[in-house]
C-alpha cells in the first residue's frame, strides 16, 4: 500500500475530546469548602474534591458529580504527581496504534510500525508548534504479534516494568525510560487532544524527564517542566474512574497500576480518630519542595459507601495533606 493511500485511511495519531465531564457545587455544603479554604494550612494549596458515590462507571459519561475546590484553575508544579501523564499517554498511543494496525496491510511487526511511522510523523513531531520535534520509539514500547488485520500489540516487558515502576515507586530512572521512549511531542499532544492541557486553562503538562533532561517549560506561566491544575487532575481522576479515559480496559489497568503507589491521603485517614478505613484507593504522589497528592478513594462507614476523588498541590508538608484529606472526607460525608 502506498503512503498516499494509506494516509487516507488510517486513524489520527491524535483521538478527538473524550464527553464532557459534568460538574455541579452543592450549595448545601458550600460553606464547608468556604471554611476550609480559609483555613490558612490549607489556602495556599490547590485543592478539588469530587464526590462520586452515586456515580457508576458508565462509558457515555451521563450524570452529574459534585464539584468543588479553589485555586483550581492555578497551573502549578506538581513534581512526580505528573508521572500519570506519561502512563495516560503510553496507553493513549498503544490504542491508536492498535486503531491504526488494523488498517495496515505489512508482512511483519517492524514494517507494521515502519507504515504508521511514516504515516503519523509529520502530525506528531510537531504537534505542539515551536516546541522541539521528537517521536515514539515504537519498537522500544510495543511489540506486534500476529498478521495482517489481526494484529496483537502490547507494552514489551520491560517498558511494562518501568511504568509500573514510575508509578508504583516513583522511580526517576524508569520515569525517563518512559518519558523517552513515549516522546514529549505526542505526550502533551495527546494530553491536549484528550482535554487535560490547554493554552487558555493549562492543566497537565510534562516537559521533562525526572532525569535531567528537560524539554519545553509550560506555556501558561512558564515556570516550571511538571505542571498540573487541580482541575486538570480532577478530570483525569473522574475519567479514569468513569472507564472513559483511553478505554474501559485501558482505565482498569491504570487503576490498577496506580494502586501500586502510596498516599499521604490514605494515610490521614487510617491515623484519623477513629481511624477511617478504605475499601480501596489508587493514588499517585510528588515531593520536591512543596507536597502534592491525588487519590480516589472508596470507604463503607455508617451502613453506606462513599467514592470521591481528591487533588491537593502544593502543601507545605505531607501532615497537612493528612489533615486536609480528613476535612474532605467530612466534606463528602456531608454532601453524599
Amino acid at each position: 500500500m502506498c503512503r498516499d493511500a494509506m494516509a487516507t485511511q488510517l486513524p489520527p495519531p491524535f483521538p478527538s475530546q473524550p464527553p464532557p465531564v459534568f460538574w455541579m457545587i452543592n450549595p448545601f455544603t458550600e460553606d464547608m469548602i468556604d471554611d476550609l479554604q480559609g483555613d490558612k494550612r490549607f489556602a495556599k494549596m490547590a485543592v478539588a474534591i469530587i464526590d462520586l458515590t452515586l456515580r457508576t462507571r458508565r462509558p457515555d459519561g451521563v450524570g452529574w458529580i459534585t464539584f468543588a475546590g479553589w485555586n483550581m484553575y492555578e497551573e502549578r508544579f506538581a513534581a512526580s504527581l505528573v508521572k500519570i501523564a506519561a502512563m495516560f499517554a503510553a496507553f493513549r498511543l498503544r490504542e491508536n496504534l492498535r486503531n491504526a494496525a488494523a488498517q495496515v496491510d505489512a508482512k511483519n511487526g517492524k514494517d507494521l510500525f515502519k507504515a504508521i511511522i511514516a504515516d503519523w510523523k509529520p502530525i506528531v513531531e510537531t504537534a505542539i508548534k515551536a516546541a522541539r520535534k521528537d517521536f515514539p520509539n515504537l519498537d522500544l514500547i510495543f511489540e506486534a504479534d500476529g498478521s495482517p488485520g489481526a494484529w496483537k500489540i502490547n507494552f514489551t516487558p520491560a517498558f511494562l516494568k518501568h511504568m509500573k515502576d514510575m508509578i508504583g515507586h516513583s522511580n526517576n530512572l524508569s520515569a525517563a525510560f518512559c518519558i523517552d521512549a513515549i516522546g514529549f511531542q505526542y505526550l502533551n499532544g495527546a494530553l491536549a487532544a484528550e482535554g487535560l492541557f490547554s493554552g487558555q486553562f493549562g492543566g497537565l503538562w510534562l516537559g521533562g524527564n525526572y532525569h535531567g533532561r528537560n524539554w519545553e517549560v509550560e506555556p501558561i506561566n512558564r515556570k516550571t517542566h511538571m505542571g498540573a491544575t487541580a482541575k486538570a487532575v480532577a478530570a483525569f481522576l473522574t475519567l479514569l474512574e468513569d472507564s472513559r479515559l483511553v478505554s474501559p480496559d485501558a482505565s482498569k489497568e491504570m487503576r490498577r497500576i496506580m494502586r501500586l503507589a502510596g498516599s499521604w491521603f490514605e494515610e490521614g485517614l487510617s491515623k484519623a480518630n477513629p481511624p477511617r478505613t478504605t475499601s480501596d484507593a489508587y493514588a499517585k504522589v510528588g515531593l520536591l519542595g512543596t507536597y502534592h497528592d491525588c487519590a480516589v478513594i472508596t470507604r463503607s462507614t455508617q451502613g453506606r459507601t462513599i467514592r470521591y476523588a481528591a487533588v491537593g498541590l502544593g502543601a507545605p508538608s505531607a501532615e497537612v495533606l493528612r489533615q486536609l484529606i480528613v476535612k474532605l472526607d467530612d466534606y463528602i460525608l456531608a454532601s453524599a
